[in-house]
């Protein structure tokens, strides 16, 4: 076997989307040779990526042992070691890897581990030594100002604004990091008119990297799926599945509406454990191409489609619940509920209602308008083309709040709205209230939230390290004339 050439096919499957035929190129190199770090490091990411921690951690642990100064291999079994809920091990890994080189590249990654396992000092810290030995880095900049809050006479404030002026001239992907960065930095400083420039910059800049995405494409999808997905199929389908399970809590919802949050204390009671945004359920739902809408979503994304939902009998839905539940297996440790923050599962609610009829559905909800105004201001690592266009993003959001109705008048009484605004106002409150509706007796750590050390990979990473605060509710009011295009596209004005 020709090794490098067999591992250069497997990353071109991968590039393709092809996991599997990629996986069997691994594993056919670890036959032959068992040690090969570079094939237990992809496979290992592979099982991670797939939600197999097990045996992600297995290949990750042993090409950590065969090449233990590898900081790929070291940051990558950190971050595993964060999601199974170990972060001693996971800090012990990234010091690790700083011992093995002392860069900045290397410290950003590690400071961006402390931050996910909620030490944001030491995070901050790392960001800043990172930024010494490279001072213009984007990914150090676009993490500090994550992790922090500049002041006008910060500086910090004042080595990131110098470099304003040279941004420009930056390769885009960096610049657009940059560019979220400075906006972040002029808000706190109080400039709210450099800070929108800058916010401007970096979502137009975004947002020209998916020039084929259309919104008008989403919004017929949404109309497909209510369509499709009626009462009459229901009726047909409702009670019919055999499994049963109590377990599963889906948080479903928009981006920056607090769902985090919601995740965070369900994740701090002793008998719940959260997957995080898992791709799982994904996974669990059969791929079709989309007929009603073509071109939307590609073939192996699961679709709404009519050959979906006439295919659906009460042993396909059999099926999704019974391979969602081992492929959760893993994480549940013992718990009575597994709680899975994938937020766009609301597109499969009717599914999930069907399949898993015990399930809790908690829909997570904000005013729109700050809602909009979080969302223009973050830079989201999975692709959200509609995040970075104000009119689109009020579009999506008129969209996904059609279905969430479509599916309240389908399963009345199922789902519980948990509202940011009242969570902030009566947190004991609406926090016994969700723990009720999740058949979990109140507990307060629930309350403490914030020193739960469990990883959190959002954008909400340091909001959640720190006690509930209501200067997030009615923000956009404060800068209201820049955020003229997502009233617009909330009140559905789509020019």
């Amino acid at each position: 076997m020709n090794t490098t050439a067999a591992l250069q096919q497997a990353q071109r499957f991968r590039a393709e989307g092809r996991a599997g035929e990629a996986a069997q190129i691994y594993i056919g190199i670890l036959k032959a040779d068992s040690s090969n770090v570079e094939a237990l490091f992809h496979l290992g990411v592979m099982h991670h990526q797939r939600g197999d921690l097990r045996e992600g951690g297995k290949l990750l642990s042993l090409a950590a042992k065969k090449s233990p100064r590898d900081v790929r291999v070291l940051f990558a079994l950190a971050s595993l070691r964060l999601e199974e809920g170990q972060p001693i091990s996971a800090l012990d890994l990234a010091g690790r890897a700083v011992t093995a080189e002392r860069s900045a590249r290397v410290l950003t990654r590690a400071a961006g581990i402390h931050a996910e396992a909620g030490q944001m000092e030491e995070a901050r810290s790392l960001y800043q030594e990172a930024l010494k030995l490279e001072p213009a880095s984007p990914e150090a900049w676009q993490g500090l100002a994550g992790v922090k809050k500049f002041t006008i006479d910060d500086p910090d404030f004042a080595a990131l604004s110098t470099l304003a002026a040279s941004v420009s001239h930056l390769p885009t992907p960096q610049r657009i990091k940059m560019e979220f960065a400075l906006g972040k930095a002029h808000l706190d400083a109080g400039e709210a008119d450099k800070a929108f420039a800058h916010y401007a910059m970096a979502n137009n800049l975004q947002r020209a990297e998916f020039p084929h995405y259309d919104i008008c494409k989403f919004e017929q999808y949404i109309d497909s799926a209510i369509a499709l997905f009626d009462a009459t199929l229901v009726d047909r389908l409702r009670g019919k599945g055999t499994v049963k399970n109590t377990r599963p809590v889906f948080i479903v919802g928009m981006p920056r509406s607090g769902s985090t949050l919601a995740d965070q204390i369900l994740a701090s009671h002793p008998d719940a454990a959260s997957i995080g945004e898992s791709r799982a359920l994904q996974r669990c739902i059969p791929a079709f191409e989309n007929k009603e809408v073509p071109r939307y979503c590609p073939p192996h994304v699961p679709s709404i489609t009519g050959q979906l939902t006439s295919g659906l009998t009460p042993e396909r839905l059999d099926g999704i619940a019974q391979r969602y539940l081992p492929a959760t297996e893993p994480m549940v440790r013992g718990a009575k509920r597994l709680v899975d923050k994938m937020l766009f599962n609301y597109t499969w609610v009717g599914v999930i209602l069907l399949a898993l009829p015990e399930a809790k559905i908690v829909h997570c909800t904000r005013d729109p308008m700050d809602t909009g105004l979080s969302i223009w201001q973050t830079f989201f690592q999975q692709p959200l083309p509609w995040a970075y266009d104000q009119r689109e993003t009020g579009r999506y959001y008129r969209a996904y709040r059609k279905l969430m109705a479509h599916w309240e008048k389908l399963f009345p009484g199922a789902m519980l709205e948990l509202k940011y605004e009242d969570m902030v106002a009566a947190q004991e409150e609406q926090t016994r209230r969700l723990l009720a509706f999740c058949g979990l007796p109140f507990d307060e750590r629930c309350l403490k939230f914030h020193e739960n050390a469990r990883q959190v990979k959002t954008a909400s990473v340091a909001q959640v390290r720190q006690p509930i605060y209501k200067d997030s509710s009615g923000k956009w009011k404060k800068y209201s004339q820049h955020l003229t295009a997502l009233a617009e596209g909330l009140n559905g004005e789509s020019r």
